[in-house]
């Protein structure tokens, strides 16, 4: 098979196969030598299944690629390949992409779904704005909102943008979560503060 590597991460190395006559992007999470064999295949294992479901589940929310197919004896997720810029390279002008990215997280949370990672580098803007990287992704209890983890996803978006120079647009993006969720979402953003208000006491050396 044709394949061509796009990317390399700590985690997984995607690339592009030709697969059933199909142009695919493929996730295939590698080997780590510093783990026992079987401790390793078996936490590659486990994290590519959740993956794999995570996102099955999640595009019934929300716009996710598709997956196509899924080999647990190599690790490996087959998805469609979306050829279509990153939100992050469209900000800050496209400030109502990032509203529409704020209420897609909104909307998985409310179901109970935690992304793990939602930053604007993680959506794509095709014919529609599309939601990846469910590698850290979970599922709460009894598919509920739970504040506490919706309030840790949410403060990632926010520190994405400031640590972007963006600041300007987490307003933007905490309004339009909050428009989606109503009153959960004003306790999501209350916590939210809460782990900020901490995490400056820990950087001054207190508690």
């Amino acid at each position: 098979m044709d394949r061509v590597m796009i990317a390399r991460g700590a985690e997984a190395v995607l690339y592009l196969e030709d697969w059933l006559g199909l142009r695919v992007l493929v996730k295939e999470r590698v080997a780590k030598p510093y783990r026992l064999r079987e401790v390793d295949e078996r936490i590659r294992f486990r994290r590519t299944i959740n993956e794999a479901k995570n996102m099955l589940a999640a595009s019934r929310l929300v716009p996710v690629p598709e997956v196509y197919d899924v080999d647990t004896s190599r690790f490996i997720i087959r998805m469609r390949y979306i050829k279509s810029p990153r939100l992050m390279d469209l900000l800050p002008s496209r400030s109502d992409l990032l509203q529409l990215f704020a209420k897609y997280l909104a909307i998985l949370h409310s179901n109970g779904f935690m992304h793990g990672d939602p930053t604007p580098a993680n959506a794509l803007v095709g014919d529609r704005l599309y939601i990846i990287d469910f590698g850290l992704s979970a599922r709460m209890p009894g598919n509920g909102l739970s504040v506490e983890e919706a309030a840790i996803d949410l403060n990632i978006l926010m520190k994405s943008l400031e640590s972007n120079n963006m600041a300007e647009l987490v307003q933007i993006a905490v309004d339009a979560y909050q428009r989606e969720l109503g009153p959960l979402g004003s306790s999501v953003v209350n916590q939210v503060r809460k782990i900020r208000r901490m995490a400056r006491y820990q950087l001054r050396g207190i508690g």
